[in-house]
């Protein structure tokens, strides 16, 4: 799935980050899936990054516990990167 987040065609892109965006909190706290979530938050288009941003701060706790967990740390790290951006 990652070798489609980079080398993908936009609506490739498009369609993994609308799947992962359905379940990203149980995705991003995932061991190997952690990996697939920040790929999408680097090679998505600005909007599907967006997206998949805001559903990870849609509920302040869950972000704040993703923030502790020892995989989606990363993932809320590269999700800041992207706010950023």
């Amino acid at each position: 799935v990652q070798h489609v987040l980079e080398h993908g065609t936009a609506p490739q892109r498009h369609s993994v980050a609308e799947l992962l965006r359905e379940d990203i909190q149980r995705l991003a706290r995932h061991r190997v899936a952690s990996h697939v979530v920040r790929a999408a938050l680097v090679h998505c288009a600005h909007d599907d990054r967006q997206r998949l941003a805001g559903a990870m701060r849609a509920d302040a706790s869950e972000l704040a516990d993703l923030a502790h967990h020892h995989c989606g740390s990363f993932v809320v790290r590269e999700m800041r990167r992207e706010m950023r951006r």
